[in-house]
């Protein structure tokens, strides 16, 4: 009756008036607004901390608050709010299978709300007022898959993710002629895209993505927020990493880093795990109070091996920190550095023969000494011949590393100006 009716508005009256925000925001085309009604991880002015710790105690499962929802929005938002906002319950309480589910409803009815035609709330709101909500409901989505696939292993919710999120990319193109799709064109296509792609080893498909992204029909990186340009540039940095593409793999993550938030810096460290390798293969050392402020003992143990041109501490780095950098998939590009190593263990020879009065042949290194050099450093060499010495100074020499050429089976003859170029 209207007294029960009444009692259960009373004990409810947080959620009430939560809901009614939602209701408002809506009527009023407030995409953003409502975004950050359903963003529940942190206590924020649009998320209070009583509302949250109710939500997220399982108020969500609760016959009062469904009928709640119902009664306060309309469909499909009824049912996008009420099963967003019991995946997020779910998720905090580890429950992924549950969160899977819900989420999986939340996204299904935001694509058939994108896919059926509708009018804004009122002509002073952009057709697009809506896709900030869509990234949340996502966001969720993605978060449930990565929690059900760790606790019942492989990937397979991961990749039901990136084929729902490539289902929304062609309504995003039908709507070309509106405005910038500005947060689900950029954080849908990069942010999930990119990262799902990555994780479940489809990296020939992010070249659809980037040429998406590349064309003329697409707009401009500025018209979107930093933080989803900074995402975009860190994955294409990554992919190109891995493609091989050293110099533009450079630029885009060293963009991602210089404009990633200044506090940001779980962020900023997450770039820097794959910036430095990239640079050390350009032979570009990292600054000293940059790794003095962001820390990695796994680069530095592997930087100062290359200054020295230690090959045995390069070696036991490389194999201490071997898991680290195959997690992050720079184990080949750290491998790669091992040439560098070289490089500075000749130069190191070179250096203490120019001081040593007895030689009389300063651009001259005895194949022998490097021999010799490369057994104390704790590499095992070919004691018949010197096949393998001059395998390795040909490719220092054909890559620039070196200037001069070999004495087959004596030495080494380097030129005497810029043996050794920067």
């Amino acid at each position: 009756g209207p007294s029960g009716e009444h009692s259960r508005a009373t004990r409810m009256g947080p959620e009430v008036q939560y809901l009614g925000k939602i209701s408002k925001a809506l009527q009023m085309g407030k995409g953003v607004k409502v975004a950050r009604l359903l963003r529940i991880g942190k206590p924020t002015p649009a998320m209070p901390e009583r509302i949250r710790t109710r939500i997220l105690a399982g108020l969500t499962v609760t016959h009062p608050w469904m009928m709640a929802v119902k009664r306060r929005l309309p469909a499909p938002w009824d049912g996008i709010v009420a099963n967003h906002v019991g995946s997020v319950a779910m998720l905090h309480h580890g429950k992924g299978a549950q969160a899977m589910k819900l989420a999986e409803e939340s996204s299904k009815l935001c694509y058939n709300f994108m896919r059926d035609k509708h009018e804004p709330p009122n002509a002073a709101v952009s057709p697009n007022w809506f896709l900030p909500i869509v990234d949340v409901v996502l966001t969720q989505l993605r978060l449930s898959a990565y929690l059900v696939d760790k606790q019942e292993g492989g990937l397979k919710h991961e990749r039901a993710v990136y084929n729902l999120v490539r289902d929304f990319l062609p309504v995003c193109n039908k709507k070309e002629k509106n405005p910038p799709l500005r947060s689900l064109k950029m954080g849908l296509r990069c942010e999930s895209s990119s990262e799902d792609l990555l994780k479940i080893n489809l990296l020939r498909n992010t070249a659809n993505l980037q040429s998406s992204i590349d064309s003329p029909g697409f707009p401009p990186l500025s018209a979107f927020p930093r933080s989803q340009t900074v995402t975009y540039k860190f994955y294409v940095g990554r992919i190109q990493m891995m493609e091989e593409k050293y110099e533009e793999a450079e630029k885009n993550l060293e963009y991602a880093f210089n404009h990633c938030h200044k506090d940001a810096k779980t962020n900023k460290l997450r770039i820097l795990q794959f910036l430095i390798p990239v640079k050390l293969l350009q032979k570009k050392m990292p600054k000293a109070r940059l790794l003095q402020k962001y820390t990695f003992p796994q680069f530095h143990a592997v930087i100062v091996a290359m200054r020295q041109g230690d090959l045995q501490a390069y070696n036991e780095a490389l194999m201490k920190h071997e898991d680290f950098f195959v997690e992050k998939g720079v184990f080949l590009v750290m491998e790669k550095l091992k040439k560098y190593v070289y490089r500075n263990l000749i130069k190191k020879i070179h250096t203490h023969i120019l001081h040593d009065e007895k030689q009389t042949k300063k651009n001259l290194i005895q194949l022998s000494t490097i021999r010799a050099a490369m057994k104390i450093n704790g590499v095992d060499v070919d004691e018949k011949n010197y096949d393998e010495i001059e395998c390795i100074l040909a490719n220092l020499i054909y890559e620039g590393l070196i200037k001069g050429y070999i004495a087959h089976a004596r030495a080494l003859v380097v030129s005497k100006k810029n043996a050794f170029p920067k």
